[in-house]
């Protein structure tokens, strides 16, 4: 875990805000790219890395910019089709945090609440 912290506290944007258990960490980033960098720095030294939801490496994660995060999620979807299609296979389902959810529009949390299948807000 010592090594993760290192990697993650070197990383340009990337603050640690939370360690969870000896396998989860929490951060926060600037920009989707450096988080990304964050994630490979660490898949290349050896360290398993799995995102929130178990979603694929480098898949943006939704943002309170609806904009921005639908242009990086159709970029990462043409990127990487085999991928997502993975991806859209039946399994648990996703889930973010209550601060996560507080940041999105209202619409978007509604949407949340109307769809417990889809996504699961964490305490």
């Amino acid at each position: 875990m010592k090594k993760v912290i290192i990697v993650l506290e070197e990383a340009e944007g990337i603050t640690v805000t939370k360690i969870a258990s000896q396998n989860w960490v929490y951060f926060t980033y600037e920009t989707e790219a450096q988080r990304i960098e964050a994630m490979e720095q660490l898949r290349l030294r050896g360290i398993t890395v799995k995102q929130k939801g178990a979603m694929s490496l480098g898949f943006p994660l939704p943002s309170a910019n609806e904009d921005q995060y639908s242009q990086q999620k159709s970029e990462w979807i043409e990127q990487n089709p085999e991928q997502y299609l993975q991806m859209q296979q039946p399994g648990e389902p996703n889930s973010i945090t209550q601060d996560e959810f507080d940041a999105l529009p209202q619409e978007k949390q509604q949407w949340i609440l109307e769809n417990p299948e889809q996504l699961i807000v964490e305490p």
